[in-house]
């Protein structure tokens, strides 16, 4: 028996599956052959790390740990929409306070527009250089009689 004819037998001998007259062949291989023999080994390893996982109890708090992720995940939603709407709800406040702020720049002038007026006839009063002086009004008076 050869080596590859041997590998590809090891998991029937593992399992005791093979005839007797086979699992004799294989048996003197593996006495022989020292690659057969570690392939083996290695098989027969690889069985018992799986026999340990399956003897491996599932963590009984793990549902309650999932089933909290997904309500977190839930909860985080609205927060997740809530951040995503935060810019168009700043620039929504800055449009609206913008506009209130003209409206009541322009309500105060409209107010205001009495004073503005009464400081121009205040202006004239007081500042005569753009008036004719009465001087000159009475001299020519006088000239033109």
């Amino acid at each position: 028996m050869d080596c590859k004819e041997c590998k590809n037998k090891l998991i029937f001998y593992f399992e005791n599956s093979l005839e007797k007259e086979e699992m004799g062949k294989v048996k003197n291989h593996i006495a022989l052959c020292d690659e057969c023999q570690s392939a083996l080994n290695q098989l027969v390893k690889s069985f018992e790390i799986i026999e340990i996982e399956k003897q491996m109890r599932a963590n009984p708090f793990l549902a309650t740990r999932v089933i909290q992720n997904i309500q977190n995940r839930s909860n985080n939603t609205v927060i997740g929409l809530i951040r995503k709407l935060q810019p168009a709800l700043f620039s929504l406040l800055l449009v609206v306070t913008l506009t209130l702020g003209i409206l009541l720049g322009n309500l105060y002038q409209i107010n205001n527009s009495d004073v503005y007026v009464s400081d121009q006839f205040e202006e004239l009063y007081i500042s005569d250089l753009n008036q004719e002086n009465i001087e000159l009004t009475f001299l020519t008076e006088t000239s033109n009689e």
